[in-house]
């Protein structure tokens, strides 16, 4: 990324600079006129009613422009890219208060919104998704387009593009998309993750009124697990209180900066959504687009949550129990023994399975891990080599 320091303006050694399209960087003050102008207000009856309040970050958003080439992505890129990342909120007058207040932030980020038009055979699906890179690279959840014959992408503007599956990930259930098309509304992804009691906008994708469908609420749990149906189970999730309908599936969920802080992965049937963390979306997608797949970190363990009895019995607040182990596996080749908790990874507290997996999140394959473990009412540790997952 190229820096801008600001105090360069007549160029190098006295020349004027080159005019900002012939240029892989951009001073701040040019940054403005590349934001997509707020599109009309969405109809104010797809609005769930939600008597909110709160004091919640300002609108300091700061646009990082990238200049990446096909080392991250499959085809070649002849121009810069751009990405929109927002600095740390700076706390400075309420919103989110009334529907002027909502208005403004879905505003924000419903010009980088898509609808994604999903076929199998005779049948016809749609989800949502959200625009990352101003080169046609769609974040969504990947879950909607498992076995899908093709794919097509509804941008704001109303453009119907056939789309092209770059990698799906059903670990993490992120996929990417890709358009032919260039210079799109780009979303600005959060750098602040979400915390609980933070107020958020879970959007889906326009219908053929051209309004996007909202729903606002709080987050009310982090490191949530979430078993898909016919899927895996997703751990580490962002749970709202915000409804998911099947087609917000995918789409983004937004802070009140307007800033995505989430995917929105699935509904459980009632009153709770669920969101797969932005930081790891994205990273999942740069792994997609640099090598088609994403290796995960992997123990070859089989692990459960203790229940109560098991806790007190074990005199342990929590921790991943041992179920079985793979043998020649990493756990079995650390040491580690059907039965023995799992309590700590690399120095921090692991209190339950989806905590475990999270932490090996920070892992890449052929790691060195500390694993910190209770057996027969001592803590024993061990290093284990953490390998690729396996397929299937």
């Amino acid at each position: 990324m190229v820096q801008d320091d600001g105090d360069d303006d007549e160029g190098v050694l006295g020349r004027r600079p080159l005019p900002p399209e012939d240029r892989l960087w951009r001073h701040p003050s040019e940054l403005a006129a590349m934001l997509p102008p707020e599109p009309p207000p969405p109809s104010s009856r797809s609005v769930r009613a939600v008597a909110l309040a709160g004091v919640v970050a300002g609108a300091a958003l700061a646009t990082s422009v990238l200049a990446l080439s096909g080392t991250l992505a499959p085809r070649v890129v002849e121009r810069p890219v751009v990405e929109k990342v927002a600095l740390t909120p700076v706390v400075s007058s309420p919103l989110l208060r009334d529907g002027d207040d909502l208005t403004r932030v879905v505003g924000r980020a419903a010009t980088a919104l898509v609808r994604l038009e999903v076929r199998r055979g005779g049948s016809v699906s749609t989800a949502s998704g959200v625009v990352f890179r101003d080169d046609g690279l769609v974040l969504t959840a990947a879950h909607p387009l498992r076995g899908a014959d093709a794919v097509f992408v509804v941008l704001a503007d109303g453009r119907r593009l056939r789309g092209e599956v770059t990698g799906l990930d059903e670990v993490t259930d992120i996929a990417v998309v890709d358009v032919d098309a260039q210079d799109l509304p780009v979303a600005v992804l959060s750098e602040a993750p979400a915390e609980i009691g933070d107020l958020v906008v879970a959007l889906g994708a326009a219908d053929d009124s051209g309004q996007p469908s909202i729903s606002a609420g709080l987050v009310t749990a982090l490191d949530q697990r979430l078993a898909l149906p016919d899927g895996p189970v997703l751990h580490g999730l962002v749970e709202t209180d915000a409804d998911v309908e099947p087609h917000q599936e995918g789409g983004p969920v937004v802070d009140a900066r307007g800033a995505v802080v989430a995917v929105t992965t699935s509904g459980d049937g009632g009153a709770h959504g669920y969101g797969v963390p932005v930081d790891l979306a994205r990273r999942v997608a740069l792994h997609l687009l640099a090598d088609g797949q994403v290796a995960h970190a992997w123990l070859g363990i089989t692990t459960v949550d203790l229940d109560a009895d098991q806790r007190e019995a074990l005199d342990v607040g929590g921790g991943a129990l041992a179920h079985s182990l793979v043998p020649g596996g990493p756990a079995e080749a650390a040491g580690l023994q059907p039965g023995d908790v799992i309590v700590g990874v690399d120095g921090q507290p692991v209190g339950s399975v989806s905590a475990l997996v999270v932490a090996l999140r920070r892992c890449e394959p052929g790691d060195e891990v500390r694993l910190s473990f209770r057996r027969d009412g001592a803590v024993h540790e061990a290093v284990a080599v953490v390998a690729p997952r396996p397929s299937g």
